[in-house]
């Protein structure tokens, strides 16, 4: 018996991983998508805190252990981060982690967003002036994907800040990432580690230093051009859901 935890991030709710949970239950005997205090229907109308999350991540992970002799994790941001923290405490068959949170605040992304804007202009004017239509609808493609995650970002952002207390949210989340980092420890655990360079939010540093506590000869990073925070709810996603099975599959057929 099997089953796999899927860790949300800073925010958001279950919903993070909508795009690939019909799969998920074709492969796992449970899927259980937790959802931390003051997240979800709760938004805004009970207290987010670092004991609460840390006190329902160990007890929802100790009744799973009950049960299922395998489990898996997916962790997204924030639930990455936390993902990285139930490797390094128990034993857990294999882990995702999809932009984990581990730092947080990509000063750099403004400048990687100008650029990786420039670099797609600059092939879709080529692609135009040879009159070369596949590169064309390929350049155009792909600006329409980074033009449709920005606008989804912008909507979580507003509504982020409608419903919830800003300052006490960020508050918590800060406590919760300074109890990962200070207590985090080398991990031999499978994992898979997912970035996009065009995060708004977590920093490529971020992801080596959680790619780095690995130590698994398993362990494998992707790092994506066209990538945003959003990562699964990206309107480009299908690549990162492929990487996912990709790799959840590998374990299976060993």
């Amino acid at each position: 018996m099997k089953c796999i935890l899927l860790l949300h991030g800073f925010l958001s709710d279950k919903h993070d991983f909508e795009p690939i949970i019909e799969d998920l239950n074709k492969q796992y005997d449970y899927v259980h998508r937790i959802c931390f205090p003051g997240h979800g229907i709760a938004f805004g109308k009970e207290k987010f805190t670092e004991e609460a999350t840390f006190a329902l991540l160990d007890k929802t992970y100790q009744e799973l252990a009950k049960k299922y002799q395998t489990i898996d994790v997916i962790g997204y941001s924030m639930g990455g981060a936390l993902g990285a923290y139930l490797a390094s405490k128990y034993p857990i068959h294999r882990l995702v982690l999809l932009a984990p949170a581990y730092k947080y605040f990509n000063l750099e992304a403004p400048i990687v967003k100008a650029a990786i804007y420039w670099r797609i202009l600059k092939g879709l004017k080529k692609a135009k002036k040879e009159h070369e239509t596949s590169k064309e609808n390929k350049f155009a493609k792909k600006l329409s994907f980074v033009f449709e995650d920005d606008k989804k970002s912008l909507h979580f952002g507003a509504r982020a800040f409608l419903v919830t207390a800003l300052p006490k949210y960020f508050l918590a989340f800060r406590k919760i990432i300074k109890r990962v980092t200070s207590s985090i420890e080398p991990y031999n655990i499978p994992t898979l580690i997912l970035w996009g360079e065009l995060d708004q939010l977590v920093p490529r540093g971020s992801v080596e230093e959680v790619y780095q506590f690995c130590l698994s000869p398993e362990k494998k990073k992707i790092i994506f051009d066209d990538i945003t925070h959003l990562m699964l709810l990206s309107t480009n996603n299908q690549k990162l859901i492929d990487a996912i099975f990709d790799y959840l599959g590998e374990r299976d057929s060993l």
